[in-house]
């Protein structure tokens, strides 16, 4: 059975039923393992049994929240699932083929020269898949880095939103400073934990090649996702003013 997933989260159910409703009975094997029963396994199996690529192994057994710590390492693709699998044979199944993946990427290269490790430039990408489209991606990624380079919080709603478990909406105020939300970047300094999805090929070329530019700031000021970008608060509130007029937010 062929598996497909995209870039959504891996932690959420969606994935794991997916995976899940791969599971073809036999004589063997009568009953199908369940999202349930690949969740017990990415919280609790050992991440080299379970095919972890290698850079991301130490990050994963630290992780704060067992519950996200395989988060964005199952890459887009399609996958194929043995019947007889039991959970943890189809969960190690898409990790080691992910695991192919990544080393094919060029990551650990790419992350020196930009002076990260492999899952931080991992996670630089995540927030990039979930910040913005093809055309912004160098653009938000540079953001990201001027930010890193001078202690500014990213301040990203995507993060907020995934502490929060659902799917990109509006943040209040209070949401986005609570402390509790280990991946708010308004209340905590620098990258998240782990990354927040599994990014895509163009969000990571954009990662490990960020256009040239002093942009502190974005925001989307159409329906369709395209950004606004600015240096200075001035410019970036300018930006936000056209986004309400576009109706992107109240």
């Amino acid at each position: 059975t062929v598996v497909s997933t995209t870039g959504e989260s891996s932690t959420k159910p969606g994935i794991f039923a997916t995976i899940a409703a791969a599971c073809v009975p036999t004589l063997a094997h009568p009953d199908c393992f369940t999202a349930a029963d690949l969740a017990e396994v990415a919280e609790t199996a050992p991440p080299e049994t379970l095919g972890v690529v290698g850079w991301a192994i130490d990050a994963v057994r630290s992780a704060p929240d067992p519950t996200r710590r395989l988060e964005g390492l199952i890459l887009p693709g399609d996958y194929d699932i043995e019947p007889g699998t039991d959970a943890a044979q189809a969960l190690t199944t898409l990790l080691q083929a992910s695991a192919a993946k990544w080393n094919t990427t060029g990551i650990a290269a790419a992350a020196e020269r930009v002076g990260l490790d492999p899952y931080q430039l991992a996670t630089v990408a995540s927030l990039i898949e979930a910040e913005g489209i093809g055309p912004d991606m160098r653009k938000i990624s540079r953001v990201i880095y001027n930010r890193l380079e001078i202690d500014k919080k990213l301040q990203f709603d995507s993060t907020v939103n995934y502490g929060l478990d659902r799917a990109q909406i509006s943040t209040t105020s209070d949401e986005r400073l609570d402390p509790a939300n280990l991946y708010s970047t308004y209340a905590h300094a620098g990258l998240p934990p782990p990354p927040i999805g599994a990014p895509g090929p163009a969000a990571l070329d954009a990662a490990a090649d960020p256009v040239p530019g002093t942009w502190l700031f974005f925001v989307a000021i159409d329906l369709d996702g395209n950004s606004c970008f600015s240096t200075t608060d001035a410019e970036h509130a300018a930006c936000v003013d056209e986004a309400r007029a576009a109706g992107v937010f109240g």
